[in-house]
Order: structure tokens, then sequence, then C-alpha cells
């Protein structure tokens, strides 16, 4: 293979190989309904157009010396990117029948893995059919070169391609075999490997007074465990079961029309707040009701919250790509009980303006240059701290595929979306959020599988919440 084909891994893309090889996480995954139904033919070939348009598409992650044992002290260094050899569309496509799309096919997906040092891509297709003769194309990810964002440009990719294929734009038979054969094709798309993007700008840097301070901060929380001194009540966060390598979870979808959309959008504006953190604090009043109710604690002795929230950093970047990784997150801490939810909404609006002018929520994903990944993630096996009690991932607005030279809509276009992911080692529960061309919400709740009996009150009570106290407002 061509060493242009051939790169080191950067910092951030071993902790998604840490993370795939370990068996510490599986998939995230964008599903979306078009507007025509798309058969294996259409599709191979929009398929194959798009993995010959951009190399990001038919990378993987390859061990290039030790073994599995030797990963961690090498601390991923002993893998390369590269293409893959080849694959076949069956390879990385598969159809499926099931009674209708809802949390169970979620949670299926959710097993699933597309897995490194292997000569396939790091994503799969399903192409789901229902009983409602609905078709639905889900795509799963690793992690390690997409985030959600790349995921439903991904989405809106395949779909440009099937546009171009019905306006006659594309008029290459493809009769090739493979989906993708590096030494018949590498001359069509004739290009480098794409660079790690941690290493194309300074999003990720961490000062040398950041590094400290963070040193300081992990310090502090280990010693203070010690201390004769320390009021446990005061300092007790969220926990539950101790963190194990079982991966899967449970899961609902629920869609809030286009019409409550916008009166929620409304009160938001109204606050001076974003829709972000107000789902964020509706959903820890609805944990107090529902999850910490269920697990015998009392409103006097709930304990405090710990909110992850993923940040897109494309906006800080210079020319960023569709695809890749850019995301940062920050960690928010609540007391409990949730006394008003616009109160508690505009305290989280303010801190995350904070941390995102600031960009500390990219220079805390920037610390695993300066550790051992490795010992990372293993030090969370078998405690019952460490784990955010929610998560709130939301990719705004999906917009429709507009038209060129023309006042017609497009032929193909995405007319229902929706986001889900593995909550891993680090999360209790989550909400992940997209809307609609239509102006639709759509969210997906997840609860580690422990929690499962309180899953269904949980979501009951966001809407409940929801309806009194924002759209009845």
């Amino acid at each position: 293979m061509d060493p242009k084909h051939i790169r080191d891994p950067g910092f951030l893309e071993r902790q998604y190989i840490c993370r795939n090889t370990n068996k510490y996480w599986t998939n995230f995954n964008i599903v979306a309904k078009y507007n025509q139904k798309v058969d294996a033919q259409l599709l191979s070939r929009a398929l194959r157009k798009l993995c010959l348009s951009d190399l990001w598409l038919v990378l993987n992650f390859f061990r290039k010396y030790g073994d599995h044992a030797d990963d961690h002290n090498l601390n991923g260094v002993n893998f390369e990117v590269r293409p893959v050899k080849q694959f076949k569309f069956e390879d990385v496509v598969s159809f499926e029948h099931i009674p209708s799309f809802d949390g169970t096919f979620l949670e299926k997906v959710n097993e699933l893995v597309c897995p490194m040092n292997t000569e396939l891509p790091l994503w799969r297709i399903i192409v789901v059919s229902t009983d409602a003769n609905e078709q639905y194309i889900c795509i799963y990810f690793d992690h390690s070169i997409f985030d959600g964002t790349a995921g439903v440009h991904f989405q809106r990719f395949l779909i440009d391609q099937l546009n171009k294929i019905h306006e006659g734009n594309d008029t290459e038979v493809v009769s090739e075999e493979y989906m993708f054969n590096y030494v018949e094709d590498i001359d069509r798309i004739d290009a480098i490997v794409p660079s790690a993007k941690e290493n194309t700008n300074s999003l990720f840097q961490t000062s040398i007074f950041y590094r400290v301070n963070e040193f300081l901060k992990q310090l502090w929380k280990r010693v203070r465990r010690y201390l004769p001194f320390q009021s446990k009540s005061s300092t007790l966060t969220f926990s539950h079961n101790v963190v194990t390598r079982n991966m899967s979870a449970k899961y609902r979808t629920v869609t809030i029309p286009s019409s409550d959309v916008g009166q929620v959008l409304k009160f938001c504006k109204g606050n001076g707040f974003t829709m972000t953190p107000l789902i964020n604090v509706i959903a820890l009043k609805a944990l107090e009701g529902s999850l910490f109710k269920g697990l015998g604690l009392h409103q006097n002795r709930f304990p405090s919250t710990i909110s992850c929230l993923p940040i897109n950093g494309r906006k800080f970047v210079n020319n960023p790509s569709k695809l890749g990784v850019y995301v940062g997150y920050d960690f928010f801490q609540f007391p409990s009980p949730i006394s008003n939810l616009v109160t508690f909404s505009q305290d989280l609006y303010g801190m995350l303006n904070r941390t995102i002018r600031s960009k500390s929520c990219f220079s805390l994903v920037g610390m695993y240059k300066h550790v051992n990944i490795w010992d990372t993630y293993k030090s969370k096996l078998g405690k019952k701290d460490g784990r955010a009690t929610i998560a709130i991932s939301n990719l705004g607005r999906m917009e429709q595929i507009p038209s060129s030279g023309s006042e017609d809509e497009k032929f193909w276009q995405i007319e229902d979306i929706w986001f889900s992911s593995c909550m891993g080692l680090v999360l209790h529960s989550m909400i992940y959020c997209i809307t609609c061309a239509n102006g639709n919400l759509n969210l997906v709740f997840g609860f580690l599988p422990e929690y499962e009996l309180y899953l269904d009150k949980f979501v009951s009570e966001f809407r409940r919440i929801l309806d009194n106290e924002v759209l009845s407002k």
C-alpha cells in the first residue's frame, strides 16, 4: 500500500481504539426515513459512488505490531490508519423486517459493533422494512472518525448521490464486484489519507495551566473521600450499581410535534435560554419523579446530579470537514430537587456558554493526550462512581435538501430522522435529540438495563413536566 495512504492515529483516535478493542462502547446511529423507498441495486450504486468520493469513508485502524495485551503499554501507538483492501455491498449492508420502528429496534442496533483491525469500513447500513410498509435506513458508526454531525452528513451525502442518479448526472454503470477495491479504485480517489482532525487544528489543545488545574481537581476528589469532617450527604452524587462491560441499554422514542416545538422555542427565547438546557433540566426533574423515587430515594435526600453535554466544535475551526470528530463536552453538577425550571435552565445556559466561550469543553477532551488511555478506561470498571447521571445531545435541525436551479424539491428527501448512541461506561441515562425538516423534534430516551422498570415512568414524567410547565405557559 502506498505510504501516503497510511498514517499514525491521533490521540483522540487512540481513545476510540481503546473503546472499540476493549468492548467499552458499541456505536452511535442515525436512522432516517426517506420519502422514497430504495432497493439494493440503487443503494449499491449510490454507495459505490459515495465510497469513491472520500477516502475517509473507507478507513479502519489496524494493529501494526504486538497484540491486544500490548496495546495498554503502548497506549495505542502500535496502530495505523489506512484504507481497507476491499469490501462488497453485502459486507456493509443488510436488510431486515421488523414490526415497527421503536426503541426495541434501537436496543438491537446498540449491540452491534464495527470492529477495528478488520478489512471493512467503520460504518454499516441496515435497511429496515416494517409491517406498516415503511422503510428506514439505519447507519451505525464507530465514533473514531465520525461524530453525530458527521453521521447526519453521511445520510445527506447518500441522499445527494441518489438525487444525482435520479437526475441523470451519474451515468456510470456500476458493474464492479466490490463497493471498494484499493488496488483498482485508489487512482479514482487520488488522495492522501486524511489527517486526524485533532491534529489539523488547535481545538483540543490544553495549556499547562489547564493540565495542572485538572490534575489538582482529580487529586482533591481522591483526598476528600478520606477526610473525617466531610459531610457525605452534601457531596453525594447519583450512583447505583458498579460499572461493567455490559453495553446493553433500553430505549424509548418520542416525537414532539412541530406546533409544540414552536411553543417550546418561544418559551426558551422569552426566558433567555435555548432548548438544550431546558431539555436537560426537565429530564433531571423527571428523574426525581421516576428513577430516584423508584430506587427509594426521598426528596430531602435526593443526590446531586451530573449532566454531560456534548458540544460541536466545527464553528471554532477554519474550513472544518463535514466528516470527522469535532466534539467536546463538559459536566454540570446540580443539586436536587429541581425547584424552578426557568431558574435552573438559565443557570445551565450561562454555564454552558462560559465553557463554550473558554473552549474548556474541548480542552477536557484534549487531556487524553496526556494520560494512558487504557488505564483511564480500565479504572472505571468495578466502581459505582464515575458515570454522569444523564447526557443530552442535540444535533439541531435537519434542513431540507436544497434544489439546484429549480424551485422544485429534490426527488429524494429525508422525511424523518433519529439519533441514538451507546452509553458505554460513562452514563446512567441519555436523551438524544434531532429536529426534522418538518419541525418535529425526535427524542430517544435511554436507560441502563437495571433501570428499565422506571423508563416509561421517566418518559411520562418528562412529557407531563413539558406540558404543564412549558406548553401551558
